[in-house]
C-alpha cells in the first residue's frame, strides 16, 4: 500500500484524493509521505510562494480587520502554514501582526474572553475563529491562568 501512496503522491494527488483511493487516512498518507521524503528530498512538496499582493493582502487583512490565520488562509484558499509563515515574517518588521500560538489574533483575546464569559464551550468559540479545539483548550486554560494571577488571586510569593 505504501508503494501505492507514494506513486500517487508524485503524480501530484493530494493527500485527501490519495486518502480515498487508498482507503486509508489523510494522515497516514501524509506519515508515509513524510517518510519517503527524508530519503528523497525529490518527494518533498513545497507550498507554492505568495506574490508581493498576497502578502500585502495578509497584512491589511491582520492590520485591519485583524483576521486569524485560519481565517485568512480560508479567505485567500492557500493552506494555514503558507499564511502562517508569511504573517511571521511580517511580525518581524511589525509586531502587532503577530499569532498567537493556535493563529489566534493577540488583539482577538478580549472577544475570545467575552465569549467564554457569555457561557459559550471551548468547542464552539475554536469553531468560530476556526481553530483546533485542542489549541483553543489550551489557549482558554493559559488566558484563565494568566486572568488569575494578574489579578493577584493567586500570587506566585504568597502563601495561602
Amino acid at each position: 500500500m505504501k508503494s501505492k501512496i507514494l506513486t500517487l503522491w508524485e503524480a501530484g494527488w493530494t493527500s485527501d484524493a490519495i486518502a480515498v483511493f487508498c482507503c486509508t487516512t489523510a494522515d497516514n498518507v501524509r506519515a508515509a509521505a513524510c517518510q519517503a521524503a527524508r530519503k528523497n528530498p525529490a518527494l518533498r512538496r513545497n507550498a507554492p510562494r505568495l506574490s508581493a499582493a498576497e502578502i500585502e493582502r495578509i497584512a491589511v487583512l491582520r492590520r485591519e480587520d485583524h483576521y486569524s490565520g485560519a481565517e485568512i488562509a480560508e479567505l485567500m484558499d492557500v493552506s494555514v502554514a503558507v499564511v502562517s509563515r508569511a504573517i511571521r515574517k511580517l511580525a518581524q518588521s511589525e509586531p502587532g501582526l503577530a499569532l498567537d500560538r493556535g493563529c489566534i489574533a493577540k488583539n482577538r483575546l478580549r472577544e475570545i474572553l467575552l465569549l467564554m464569559a457569555q457561557g459559550f464551550p471551548p468547542a464552539v468559540i475554536a469553531d468560530r475563529f476556526g481553530v483546533y479545539r485542542p489549541s483553543m483548550h489550551a489557549l482558554l486554560y493559559r488566558l484563565r491562568r494568566r486572568a488569575k494571577t494578574r489579578r493577584g488571586l493567586v500570587s506566585p510569593g504568597v502563601k495561602l
